[in-house]
Formats: C-alpha cells, sequence, structure tokens
C-alpha cells in the first residue's frame, strides 16, 4: 500500500452530562456519565486508528514510504468544543479526537 486514510468515528446517541444542569451545579443532581462508552469512544476513535496502522505494518502492506493520513474532526480542538458543547457533554468523543 502506497497510502493508508483512517477515519474511525463512534458517538454515543445520549448527550453525557457531569451535573444535569450545568448553568447551576450546586443545584444539581449527579448526572449521566458512561465511563465504558467513555472507553469504548477512545478505543475505537484513537486505539484503533494504531491497530489498523500496525496490523498493516506487521503484514507486509506497508512499503517503506508508505503514507499514514489521520482524519479525526474539529471535536479534538479546545476551540471548537467550546462551540459545539459550551455547556459541556460528549467528553468521550472530544477526547478521542483530541488523542487521535
Amino acid at each position: 500500500l502506497d497510502v493508508v486514510i483512517n477515519n474511525a468515528g463512534y458517538f454515543m446517541k445520549e448527550q453525557e452530562k457531569i451535573f444535569d444542569d450545568p448553568e447551576d451545579p450546586s443545584n444539581s443532581k449527579p448526572g449521566m456519565l458512561d465511563f465504558e462508552d467513555e472507553v469504548r469512544t477512545i478505543d475505537i476513535c484513537a486505539v484503533g486508528i494504531l491497530r489498523v496502522t500496525a496490523a498493516l505494518a506487521h503484514a507486509g502492506a506497508l512499503k517503506n514510504g508508505s503514507k499514514v493520513i489521520l482524519i479525526t474532526s474539529q471535536g479534538g480542538s479546545v476551540a471548537w468544543r467550546d462551540v459545539q458543547c459550551p455547556t459541556g457533554g460528549d467528553y468521550g468523543h472530544h477526547m478521542s479526537k483530541a488523542a487521535a
């Protein structure tokens, strides 16, 4: 292979929150965080691209000089995160994109 493009994505359906009312955390019950899903998201979006690239390299599919391209998203940007989720949430998705 001359070029490998890694473009993994996963996004849980419900938006997660640390507090159910981020505007007033002191008057808020604990929110919903699914840590198993956080780890799944990071495993797919960040570690998955390493798994694919390593498997191709070990199989001899990548020759000397091959290019590996990683496509993530704006979700890994601290600046974009504030635009997309100003009250928080989607932590696993944003962490996984920053890690990639």
